[in-house]
């Protein structure tokens, strides 16, 4: 599983009115979303909204809003990797580790595509060895053959 996909599950996993709730009393209001007084500007009467369904919430009267990660980050002073790691412990979702790569098929689409192109320079490398005249060409404005193999160079042919 990629941090991507991770990020996903837990969005979709995480109870955000619980997660705030621990901090700013939550009530119930209209339809399925939550009020309460807004913890990041002073006031009386609330203008801080947890929309679980759509796992934001935002604040009226300040403009703050966000999602989980944002939550932690803003409120608690986490950082992202730190959010990360608190929501997916809460999520039960294993993090890929770090420098960690999951493979997902496309190393091998990778190596059969640099395989091809091997073979593609190996041919043009060819057809320009086989030319004499080129070959001349490219001696006579100072390249080495050793060069010319090094740096893969080739020619088309001229079907």
């Amino acid at each position: 599983m990629e941090t991507r996909e991770a990020i996903a599950i837990i969005k979709d996993r995480i109870n955000l009115v619980d997660l705030i709730g621990r901090n700013v009393k939550l009530r119930k209001s209209g339809g399925n979303e939550f009020v309460g007084l807004c913890p990041f500007h002073s006031e009386r009467s609330p203008s801080f909204y947890v929309i679980p369904d759509k796992a934001f919430w935002t604040c009226f009267g300040c403009h703050e809003s966000g999602d989980a990660f944002d939550w932690l980050q803003k409120h608690e002073g986490q950082t992202f990797t730190e959010a990360l790691e608190e929501l997916a412990g809460m999520a039960g979702v294993e993090l890929p580790k770090r420098g960690e790569r999951v493979d997902t098929g496309q190393d091998q689409r990778i190596e059969r595509m640099r395989a091809i192109l091997a073979e593609t320079q190996a041919f043009f490398e060819a057809m320009l060895v086989s030319e004499d005249d080129a070959m001349c060409y490219l001696q006579g404005r100072g390249l080495k053959s050793g060069f010319i193999h090094k740096a893969g160079l080739g020619m088309a042919p001229p079907t």
